[in-house]
């Protein structure tokens, strides 16, 4: 893969300036309290159908109906079904479930077939979380049913909209809301706000604050790598605060725990990192019904079983994944003509259905490409995709449409991870088709990768201390980045982690005297071998271990000096 480096706007390096030139790089406006104060975030009033579906609710609660939520497989659809659970019950619904649709059996979304099986006679009322603004079928049929159903979605909707009674979506047409980058569970969380808002004007009396719920908001929000805008920074903020503060569910404490990792020192990347993996593995290999109820468990004891669990799960998912990773590199590295190539597109009849996500990510890391790598489930060919800056795969996957009408049984997703599925028949003329209107859309700037750096370091500048300083100015995360710092470097000293697959290095300035500790993941130390001299991206991460905490560089980027 080749890159470049390209500075931001930072030139401040000395103690007070540094995180201040950090933040003026990132756009941050003078008028953003960095404090993030709650009554900035945006009003739940600019949600349209936000009062339609509010006094549904209410007349919901005032029956005593019943309620199912149909969540989503991942950790935002885990997150924000936990999230309608427990505060709808908190508000005093007392007839309250969630059913998450096996993706192998019903696909995704709301369907009739998850709904006939739900029984509909015990159904009054469907909420769907992180899902919904495609599931046209599935609304119809409730609606012949005479279910109601209300959409609670961000994802990027089309002209067609589904007839349900009420969609909260800030994506879809016509909706005011400032803030486009709500995850699902954010979305969520607006609805329960302007719910308690509706039922508090109506007389109801000890309706709990919404506060206490915004560690689960955390969560799910920077799981799903939505941009981290003002207003989701504030959630996030709080609900980091929650869990260091020691405020938080059991099941996030047991997550924690089993992760070995200390509630008092967390940061967003750990939600990535370390949670959201755990739960991701029950959606992808088994059901997100043991993630979803780690997370609502009331005792530490409950939490940590099934913590345990998920833990147990993302460990088959971890060996599933390397070996479906070296299958498909070995896939790319046979393709003669692959640096020419603007896409790639891969296929074995044994990869697991659950992982192709995954698996996508690292190839498109790997090689800096669009990438789509199909599984076989019973009747179709089904693909995950991801994408690199540049290219929308949501508008490719669009026009591919446009062009080849039947060649798409369905599809859907965001701009940067998308998911379809075809005839596997059709495979071979997917590749053709997809290598076609990659053209239309592809530049050959975009298949170079560009770190955006906040600068060259002295020596000097690279401290613990200023490594703090960027861990407590976060929350960092997709759209408000970590700081990335280059430099050139000496190599001095290299060991080996993993069986080859991780490297620490000790290492220099490449005109210092000071010795610095270097980490390098999912990169075998052996590709440096007899390098001494190169240019390195790298962030300032701090290293906790026996109760002592030390400098280490997390190098993201790392090549000869030629």
């Amino acid at each position: 893969m080749d890159w470049v480096i390209k500075e931001r706007a930072n030139k401040q390096t000395n103690d007070q300036g540094l995180l201040k030139g950090i933040y003026e790089a990132r756009g941050v406006s003078p008028e953003e309290d960095l404090s993030y104060p709650l009554d900035q975030l945006h009003h739940f009033n600019q949600l349209k159908d936000i009062q339609i579906a509010t006094q549904r609710l209410e007349k919901a609660l005032n029956r005593q109906e019943n309620i199912i939520i149909i969540g989503d497989y991942d950790t935002d659809g885990a997150t924000s079904t936990t999230l309608m659970v427990t505060v709808l019950k908190a508000f005093g619904f007392h007839n309250v479930s969630f059913a998450v649709p096996d993706r192998f059996k019903y696909g995704y979304g709301l369907t009739s077939k998850l709904i006939k099986d739900l029984d509909t006679d015990m159904i009054d009322l469907l909420i769907t979380v992180d899902n919904g603004i495609a599931s046209h079928e599935g609304v119809n049929y409730a609606n012949e049913k005479n279910i109601d159903v209300i959409i609670t979605d961000h994802h990027l909707s089309s002209d067609s909209l589904p007839s349900a009674l009420a969609i909260i979506n800030p994506n879809q047409i016509n909706d005011k809301f400032p803030s486009k980058h709500l995850a699902g569970v954010g979305v969520a969380f607006y609805v329960l706000l302007a719910l308690r808002d509706h039922l508090k004007q109506k007389g109801h009396k000890n309706l709990p604050n919404m506060k206490q719920f915004l560690d689960i908001v955390a969560l799910g929000t920077v799981a799903d790598l939505v941009p981290l805008d003002y207003n989701n920074r504030i959630l996030v903020y709080h609900g980091i605060k929650l869990i260091k503060d020691g405020y938080t569910r059991p099941g996030i404490t047991s997550l924690l725990s089993v992760s070995k990792k200390s509630a008092h020192d967390i940061v967003a990347s750990d939600f990535s990192f370390q949670i959201a993996p755990k739960l991701n593995a029950a959606g992808r290999l088994d059901d997100m019904t043991v993630g979803i109820n780690c997370l609502l468990a009331k005792d530490k004891k409950t939490s940590h079983g099934l913590a345990l669990e998920l833990q147990s799960l993302n460990d088959n998912r971890k060996n599933i994944d390397q070996q479906m990773q070296a299958q498909a590199a070995n896939f790319v590295e046979s393709i003669p003509d692959i640096k020419e190539q603007s896409v790639i597109v891969l296929f074995h009849q044994d990869w697991h259905e659950g992982v192709v996500g995954i698996v996508a990510s690292k190839i498109k890391e790997k090689y800096h490409k669009p990438t789509f790598i199909f599984a076989q489930n019973e009747q179709f060919l089904k693909a995950s995709a991801r994408s690199i800056p540049g290219i929308n795969l949501k508008d490719v996957l669009t026009y591919l449409s446009s062009l080849y009408p039947n060649l798409l049984k369905g599809y859907g997703g965001h701009a940067m991870a998308a998911g379809l599925s075809i005839a596997k028949e059709d495979l071979d003329e997917f590749k053709k088709a997809i290598k076609l209107v990659m053209k239309k859309f592809m530049k050959q700037a975009y298949l170079q990768k560009v770190f955006l750096s906040d600068g060259d370091l002295k020596e000097g500048d690279i401290h613990l201390r200023h490594a703090q300083d960027i861990e407590a100015g976060g929350p960092w995360g997709m759209g408000f980045e970590e700081p990335v710092f280059h430099g050139k470097f000496k190599l001095l000293e290299t060991k080996s982690l993993a069986n080859g697959r991780h490297g620490a290095y000790t290492l220099k300035k490449y005109d210092g005297t000071k010795l610095f500790s270097g980490i390098y993941f999912n990169v075998n130390p052996e590709h440096y071998h007899g390098i001494r001299d190169v240019i390195m991206v790298y962030q300032m991460r701090i290293n906790r271990f026996n109760h002592r905490s030390s400098l280490q560089l997390q190098i993201l980027a790392m090549k000869a000096i030629s």
